[in-house]
């Protein structure tokens, strides 16, 4: 199947050719004397085969306004130059003297005169043959100065689609923003709750935006490299991509990139009639800038009003539970002494009340005073994961009809970590999974360990011929492996506005 990208550059390769052939008779009209025709046959030879590179050698894909647009440009530039060179040239005759020195003042009036030239025609060639383009950078410089200062998500995803509605008419636009533990990237808009709502950042989708360090793309462009990668792995790579691509339903991806790293997109769909050249897609990337460090400046605020707020939590919580602590303490033993004693028949059921929700509340205190404490440094002693799972599991599960499933990889993995900590964190996952799956006909928990090595598939080198086009190595990507411990239920999940609050200290929904 031919893209419509690719038609396109056929098209115009087409017409290029015939146009060619034509002025090429110019040529042979000239030398035969049998005209006296200007030859523009050589001309025009050169200006197709630069044409022809960048057409399909660095892929260019230029519209019809476009190609006049700039033949325009590069026609009236030439004319310019060539008559500061005429002015000061033509009329010395053969004075070898004044002919370099005028030669060197009409190089230098180039020089000077160019670049600001260049800009003047440009601005009056787009105005002219490209008011799509002049429309889509006013409109995008709007959005740039419009969204100063927005920090909430929703309100900058409708911002920008209302902007590519105007000016491209794209009736859908979806913003998607990376979570705060970096895991995955899930819609601004919370209403869905289908699967599309979200991305994993292991997709290989956000590995070929940041190949491409955030510049923009549209669905052709995957397809194109496809064609161009004969290597299996690189072509399940980009296969990956547009299975992607089609489970969210766009076509055209804007990322979003900061310090290597992709930090949102916007994904939209693109109908047939609309083409965006690569010029067009240029435009997006000086806003697409701004729109990062707008949502990294947005998140670094967000961390520090939680950890400010956190932090004050917890000073409360340390001073509080040291008030709490003792008058519990006392509860608990005058239950147990009163347990001792010969009373009346329903004694025992109250003091035992007494006795378990003192432990609670002691319990509760306890997880107060252990957030309040400062972290302990990085572990720098190697643990075994498998053996602390099982440990955790038999004190969890033991009175649960759970049914207990571990997978490991290998019988020997070692990771550098606190045991504590990670016994910690199973409890937490065991006892809520097993609560999770109380309704379930045949409740099962599975624990998969796993060492993960470099997952990127282009951690080791990227093809010259994508590096020549912009395509960088990861620069962040980890070299040493790490073990990744899956704990899975057969419960009914968690809802996805849940799931943005599970790492919020003391958040519950019980």
């Amino acid at each position: 199947e031919v893209l419509p990208r690719e038609k396109l550059r056929y098209r115009y390769a087409s017409w290029g050719l015939v146009v060619v052939i034509a002025l090429h008779l110019t040529d042979t009209l000239y030398f035969s004397d049998l005209s006296s025709v200007v030859p523009l046959g050589t001309l025009v030879r050169t200006l197709y085969l630069i044409f022809l590179f960048q057409l399909f050698i660095q892929r260019e894909l230029l519209t019809a306004p476009e190609l006049l647009s700039r033949a325009f440009l590069f026609g009236s530039l030439s004319l310019v130059l060539s008559g500061i060179y005429w002015l000061l040239v033509s009329w010395v005759d053969s004075r070898p003297g004044l002919f370099l020195f005028n030669t060197v003042v009409a190089s230098f009036a180039i020089m000077v005169l160019f670049e600001p030239l260049k800009s003047a025609v440009s601005q009056l060639v787009d105005r002219i043959f490209l008011k799509k383009k002049v429309q889509l950078e006013l409109e995008l410089n709007n959005l740039a100065e419009d969204l100063r200062g927005i920090a909430d998500p929703k309100e900058l995803s409708t911002k920008i689609a209302t902007s590519l509605k105007q000016v491209l008419g794209i009736d859908r636009a979806i913003l998607y923003l990376l979570e705060k533990d970096g895991v995955n990237y899930l819609r601004a808009d919370s209403r869905f709750e289908e699967q599309s709502c979200e991305l994993s950042s292991a997709n290989p989708l956000v590995e070929y935006m940041t190949l491409r360090r955030g510049r923009p793309f549209v669905g052709d462009t995957i397809r194109t490299d496809l064609q161009s990668f004969h290597s299996a792995q690189g072509r399940r790579f980009l296969e990956d991509c547009l299975d992607s691509l089609r489970q969210m339903e766009a076509d055209l991806i804007v990322p979003f990139f900061y310090s290597d790293r992709v930090v949102g997109f916007v994904a939209a769909p693109l109908s047939e009639r609309i083409i965006l050249s690569t010029d067009l897609l240029r435009l997006f990337v000086p806003v697409s800038r701004q729109i990062a460090l707008l949502l990294k400046s947005a998140q670094a605020l967000a961390v520090s009003r939680e950890r400010e707020k956190l932090a004050t939590i917890g000073e409360m919580a340390a001073g509080l539970a040291h008030e709490i602590k003792n008058p519990l303490g006392a509860i608990k033993g005058a239950a147990e002494l009163l347990s001792h004693e010969q009373s009346k028949e329903n004694s025992e059921e109250y003091l035992k009340i007494i006795q378990d929700e003192a432990n609670r509340l002691s319990g509760v205190v306890t997880r107060f005073l252990d957030f309040a404490k400062p972290r302990r440094q990085d572990p720098e002693s190697y643990c075994d994961p498998l053996k602390v799972v099982e440990h955790t599991a038999a004190l969890c599960l033991q009175d649960s009809k759970v049914k207990l499933l571990v997978h490991a990889e290998q019988s020997d993995i070692q990771a550098v970590m606190d045991p504590e900590i990670l016994k910690q964190v199973l409890i937490n996952l065991f006892l809520n999974a097993v609560q999770a799956v109380e309704g379930e006909e045949n409740p099962s928990l599975t624990v998969s360990i796993r060492e993960i090595r470099n997952r990127r598939r282009w951690a080791w080198g990227i093809p010259l011929f994508k590096t020549i086009e912009g395509w960088e190595k990861l620069r962040d990507q980890p070299d040493k492996p790490y073990v990744e411990i899956e704990v899975k239920d057969n419960g009914p999940g968690i809802s996805s506005a849940d799931r943005t609050k599970l790492f919020t200290p003391f958040f519950t929904t019980k």
